[in-house]
């Protein structure tokens, strides 16, 4: 692979020349389509992925046969750094959600550079830790109503999407933990109340300050 690799994410600005170009010789770039899956639970962590172009979302499904995303990967993004590390199976299924390009970077290697840079192994860890965070708090808000639930879900992906919101009620209900029922009527609402504007496919919080302080009370 012969692309600048700072093209797929800010995540290598801390490797040396050399450690770009070993990096290079064995990164795999993928395309792949919507519906098709990246990896599925349980297949061997045998790689990091770092997304390119595109959305890919982190899934499970419950014993009830809802499917619960931990995750949304955007352009920029690494994913799947634990099993990378530690060598065991992969949690979710990583589902592509709409045409997308993955690096593919080799677990041993990924490890080898996280051992040879302490730079980058400290941004490996800020990382995971940050993901770790992240999902204690969505555990510790699991019985939270659900418009709180809804609030916190908007301002976080207000923020990481910078703008418009590009998922279905059904997405946002997926990853809030509701059915999609209580995430339209939720959703509606707070449109009435002029804090979002949405589309079929679009969700824009128009009043950031309401929906925090909806989950600051």
């Amino acid at each position: 692979m012969k692309k600048n690799l700072e093209d797929y994410s800010s995540f290598f600005s801390n490797l040396r020349p050399e450690e770009v170009h070993r990096l290079a010789q064995v990164a795999q770039e993928k395309n792949y389509s919507k519906g098709e899956l990246v990896f599925s639970r349980g297949e061997p962590g045998n790689a990091v992925w770092i997304l390119k172009e595109g959305r890919v979302h982190l899934q499970n499904v419950s014993y009830d046969g809802k499917v619960i995303t931990s995750c949304i990967m955007i352009a920029g993004d690494i994913f799947c750094c634990l099993p990378a590390l530690d060598g065991k199976p992969y949690t979710s299924d990583a589902v592509v959600i709409e045409p997308s390009i993955v690096l593919r970077i080799p677990s041993d290697f990924f490890r080898q550079l996280a051992r040879e840079n302490p730079r980058f192994s400290n941004k490996v860890m800020c990382t995971f830790c940050d993901r770790l965070r992240d999902m204690e708090g969505k555990g510790c808000q699991a019985f939270d109503p659900a418009e709180l639930r809804m609030a916190r879900l908007l301002l976080t992906l207000g923020e990481k999407f910078k703008g418009e919101i590009p998922l279905t009620r059904q997405e946002m209900a997926e990853i809030a933990g509701l059915t999609v029922e209580t995430a339209i009527r939720i959703l509606s609402q707070m449109k009435k109340e002029g804090i979002i504007r949405s589309g079929r496919k679009m969700t824009k919080v128009i009043a950031p300050q309401k929906l925090k302080e909806r989950v600051m009370e």
